[in-house]
């Protein structure tokens, strides 16, 4: 056999291997709610394979819960770039919602779990850039900076999520996105000197279709 087959056989196996570690990790973190409890042996437990298999890839649950969360945070942004380029971005929170449903994972272990702060920050900023990339802040009457208006719009989405995922109930992404967009509307109206919601709707629609022109 080819030395670079076996390679390729040996990188696949190894990679396998990892991404069974990854969604033990991930899936006992969501199980019970909590990670500082989860021990090495649950892991390989759970990826059925043997302790000394972790070890080989990863020095501790630390390292591997970071390398977990970096898997599920690149299909998460693949998902949010992918709006970049349509013309509803960055008010269609619906499509971003029904995401957040159809992989609660990712946002159950990022914003429930203790050690996962730079995760959340790595997420936050997502929408904070995602917002920043499509509007002129410079447009509205406000003696806020542009940042802190963003960083507020991008937090309340965030925490918005957070109580979804850890409360029970069975609200629809489309009974979310109201949610979002009242909280977010109702205060930033008036910091940003905007009289109604449907006067801001043709500010961003009007720089939306500049920059689809």
């Amino acid at each position: 056999m080819d030395r670079s087959t076996e390679s390729a056989k040996e990188d696949r196996r190894i990679t396998r291997t990892k991404n069974y570690m990854r969604n033990a990790i991930l899936d006992l973190i969501t199980e019970r709610g909590e990670y500082n409890s989860i021990q090495i042996n649950a892991i390989a437990d759970k990826a059925d394979v043997a302790r000394s298999t972790f070890y080989l890839h990863y020095a501790d649950k630390e390292e591997l819960l970071y390398d977990a969360l970096d898997g599920e945070f690149n299909k998460f942004l693949t998902e949010i770039q992918n709006y970049y380029e349509k013309p509803q971005a960055p008010l269609h929170l619906l499509s971003l919602l029904s995401y957040v449903r159809d992989h609660p994972r990712y946002f159950q272990v990022v914003l429930n779990s203790v050690g996962t702060s730079q995760a959340f920050e790595q997420t936050r900023k997502v929408f904070e850039e995602w917002l920043l990339n499509w509007l002129d802040f410079s447009v509205f009457d406000s003696s806020l900076p542009h940042h802190l208006v963003s960083y507020h719009i991008s937090s309340t989405v965030i925490n918005t999520i957070k109580w979804w995922l850890e409360t029970e109930n069975d609200h629809s992404p489309e009974e979310m996105e109201r949610f979002c967009l009242e909280l977010i509307f109702g205060g930033v109206l008036k910091v940003i000197g905007v009289s109604s919601k449907a006067e801001l709707d043709e500010i961003f629609a009007q720089q939306i279709r500049e920059k689809t022109q």
